[in-house]
Order: C-alpha cells, then structure tokens, then sequence
C-alpha cells in the first residue's frame, strides 16, 4: 500500500491540485513549473483556463484543460499574454475583417507618421 502524497499549501481543492499536476512543465525550456507560476482564469462545468508562466525562460502558455468521461485532455498555447491581458480581452468582440481592413486603410493613409499614432510618447 503506497503512501498518500498531501495536496500541497493552501486551500486547493483535490480537482485544482489535479490540474495543476498534469501541466507539469514548460514547453518552451522543459523546466518543471512552480505551482505559484499556474494561474486558473476561469473554470466552468469541467473546462478550466490556465495561464502558466516559467520561473526559468518567464514564457508563457494559456491551456484549456477539459475533464471528459474518459480522463483529462489539454490544449496548451504558447503566448505573451499576462494573467491581466487575458482577463481585458475576455468578452471583447471578436475583430471582424471589416476591422482588419479598415486598419489597413488607416495605415495605408497615415503611412508617413503611422509611428507616432502607436508610440507611447
């Protein structure tokens, strides 16, 4: 009979703590992920959003992990996004074509000082 492993500090859940064992490392430098460094966005009906970031590279990968009948499945990737941006975006419409081409006329016509309209100065 093996020994229990406890489900580390905190308030987790045994559901969280799950989670967060399966996401076990970066994609990008394969170092093991600091469980501080695992962020929950959202969890509805068995579907949860993560958003993980390396202690060692600091990149990032936002998964979406399901819970289904047959076990645990993600899909995981690769961002620049932070926890903050995320939740911004979160809801915002989706940008249509008519958006895309209306900014690529507006770059087209302001092509000269395009630069100054996106600087922070």
């Amino acid at each position: 009979m093996g020994v229990k492993k406890p489900l580390g500090k905190g308030n987790k859940s045994k559901a969280q703590d799950k989670e967060t064992q399966i996401i076990r490392q970066c994609a990008l430098c394969e170092t093991e992920y600091d469980q501080k460094g695992i962020k929950t966005i959202e969890k509805k009906e068995g579907v949860s959003l993560m958003h993980c970031t390396c202690k060692t590279c600091h990149g990032a990968v936002l998964v979406l992990l399901a819970s289904t009948p047959v076990g645990m499945t993600s899909v995981g990737m690769i961002t620049d996004l932070t926890v903050k941006d995320i939740k911004q975006l979160k809801g915002k419409d989706p940008i249509t074509e008519d958006d895309v081409l209306a900014f690529h006329q507006f770059v087209q016509q302001k092509q000269p000082s395009f630069l100054k309209y996106i600087s922070d100065s």
